[in-house]
Formats: C-alpha cells, sequence, structure tokens
C-alpha cells in the first residue's frame, strides 16, 4: 500500500502469546531508513504496553 503523498509503510506485527515483536524483523524493518516512525503505545486493539526495556530497543535502532 502507498499513500497519495508516496510513503509506503513497513509493518512490524506484534506476536502472540505476549503480543511482543520479533526484534530481527524489527531491525529489518529500520534498515530502510525511513524518515518517520509510528510506535502505538498501548497498542490497540490488543492493549498491549512496551516495557521500558522494549521502548529503548526500539530507541537504540531508531538512532
Amino acid at each position: 500500500m502507498r499513500f497519495w503523498w508516496g510513503a509506503m509503510p513497513i509493518c512490524v506485527p506484534l506476536r502472540l502469546p505476549g503480543f511482543g515483536y520479533d526484534l530481527d524483523e524489527l531491525a529489518r524493518a529500520f534498515a530502510h531508513k525511513h524518515k518517520a516512525i509510528v510506535v502505538c503505545n498501548p497498542s490497540n486493539p490488543t492493549g498491549k504496553v512496551f516495557i521500558l526495556g522494549e521502548l529503548f530497543e526500539i530507541l537504540h535502532l531508531a538512532e
């Protein structure tokens, strides 16, 4: 899917049972060097709230 302004989202799904992300999959998504990220926290409709360690992993990849 491409948005009308040309942006193309790369989604990293949350996985069962604890609705966590796969760190390798997340790192591959960051390898595309995008200009923006969206972190849904808490994540709807699951209600998943990322713990501090998970948020630091995302921060480290974004840096």
